[in-house]
């Protein structure tokens, strides 16, 4: 029976190995047309560094494991990444330094070398939160898990000695501080040239945007009156509009208390008015998020609800229509049978797998997946792009390769695991 299951396991681990290397080969022609049509050779040499950082980040992550460059091949020629790779992108190098932060936190905690690869982290977490100032939030979550992991074996080192009990409990402690000063300086800094708006501001935006000028007639005449018919139709037209137009426009006229209270007000009344497609919009978005290769050819078919999708596809396509499509296509179906491919791998050979994944590992990743969708979902409604969780596709396409890779081995660990 355990020489049947690795036979499966490998048979299964040779079809996602094959067709990763039919996408490699697709996104290495798509890409050679994509970069033949790029404006000057700067905007060229910029694309292929953040290439070279993003595959760099990746296979830190990954580990120097056996079938990490082939993975690293799948992560790159996937094609909502490369559409990211070929156009300067301040994302792609947010990512990166997300990547290389988790994978110093995952040492951290699983090779007791804390404070070198500590240090690192946070470094690499800082410099992320300057390209974009979410990755202060997004960032912070591997960290808060990592300080929480170690605050609960300090708690659970019951056995040791006063000496060894207090020398731990100061550690956790100048840890804490250390992540708060950090996260203090890269605020602080990007407090210079970043606009961060309010919570008040993205929550009034998820709400309130897209039923907005149907549910003005039904708000109170008080609240009506506080707001400028022109600038409340102005503020329908793009995503951003309550925080460029709808607010500045309050605050001018009454002030931010009461620009705040009508936004409160607005939020209330649209809720109760449109609660039904509120929900459904968010549950689209936050699945786009999450899956968008499996959502994505729903929103392209007009089947569900899609914001940037369409441009996103638009910019596959004109490198060279027919390969973008194909590629496009091939790609989103190819990752979803990969994934239950990798799953039924993964079963197949469970007896013969000795190196395995630890629960820690799962949590940090599988909590900076959720926080990183469900922040960009809260953020605002009318913005689904799945380019903002570019960190979401990695880790799976990763996910998806490495468990071809595991297969075709027979499940047998790397040599330098053991």
């Amino acid at each position: 029976m355990r020489k049947l299951s690795g036979h499966c396991a490998a048979v299964c681990g040779r079809v996602i190995f094959i067709g990763f290397s039919i996408q490699i080969v697709l996104g290495i022609l798509w890409m050679c047309n994509a970069f033949a049509r790029l404006d000057s050779a700067g905007e060229g040499i910029v694309c292929v560094c953040q290439t070279a950082v993003l595959g760099g980040a990746v296979y830190f992550f990954a580990g120097p494991l056996r079938g990490s460059v082939f993975g690293v091949l799948s992560v790159l020629t996937f094609p909502m990444v490369m559409q990211c790779l070929t156009a300067p992108d301040t994302r792609v190098p947010a990512v990166a330094l997300l990547f290389v932060e988790t994978g110093c936190v995952l040492r951290s905690m699983q090779r007791g070398e804390s404070r070198r690869f500590l240090y690192a982290g946070l470094c690499a977490w800082a410099a992320a939160a300057l390209f974009r100032g979410e990755y202060l939030y997004i960032g912070g979550v591997p960290m808060a898990v990592f300080w929480l992991y170690e605050g609960v074996r300090c708690a659970r080192s019951r056995g040791e000695r006063g000496e060894e009990k207090g020398r731990l409990q100061r550690a956790l402690l100048y840890r804490l501080l250390l992540i708060c000063a950090v996260a203090g300086l890269a605020w602080g800094i990007g407090s210079f040239y970043q606009t961060r708006e309010k919570l008040l501001t993205h929550l009034t935006s998820r709400v309130v945007w897209t039923t907005l000028y149907n549910t003005y007639a039904d708000l109170p005449e008080e609240t009506r009156a506080m707001i400028k018919y022109r600038d409340m139709v102005n503020s329908t037209y793009e995503a951003t509009g309550i925080e460029t137009v709808l607010r500045p426009s309050l605050e001018e006229h009454l002030g931010e208390p009461e620009a705040e209270a009508v936004l409160r007000a607005l939020i209330k009344t649209v809720w109760q008015k449109n609660k039904r497609q509120i929900m459904k919009e968010t549950a689209w978005d936050l699945a786009g998020y999450l899956a968008a290769p499996a959502v994505l050819p729903m929103q392209l078919q007009g089947r569900a609800y899609e914001s940037y999708s369409g441009s996103n596809y638009l910019q596959i396509l004109k490198p060279a229509p027919k390969l973008g499509r194909f590629y496009m296509e091939y790609g989103c179906r190819w990752l979803m049978t990969a994934s239950v491919t990798a799953v039924l791998t993964g079963i197949a050979g469970r007896k013969r797998q000795r190196g395995k994944s630890t629960g820690e590992s799962l949590v940090i990743i599988g909590l900076t997946i959720l926080g990183m969708c469900a922040g960009y979902t809260l953020s605002g409604a009318g913005r689904m792009d799945y380019k903002n969780t570019l960190f979401v596709l990695c880790v799976w396409v990763l996910w998806a390769a490495s468990a071809g890779v595991r297969g075709v081995m027979g499940g047998r660990p790397d040599e330098k695991e053991r």
